[in-house]
């Protein structure tokens, strides 16, 4: 799966749950609140103060493996 800013928490972690691991490492505990449903990567980044390209190209990385 590729991850781009539009891709959506809930998708990303359903495809990859590993994905959880790099989102806590940004402080991105939205893995496990609400906003997982709801939010998309550039949100939840932005509301975080998260540099986004940084995190997407960390989870592309992951999906590779």
């Amino acid at each position: 799966m590729k991850v781009t800013k539009e891709t959506s928490i809930l998708k990303l972690l359903a495809k990859n749950p590993k994905a959880k691991e790099i989102l806590a490492k940004y402080n991105l505990g939205c893995a496990e609140c609400l906003g997982a449903m709801v939010d998309d990567l550039e949100s939840a980044a932005k509301a975080n103060d998260v540099e986004v390209e940084k995190l997407i190209e960390e989870l592309n990385k992951l999906g590779e493996e």
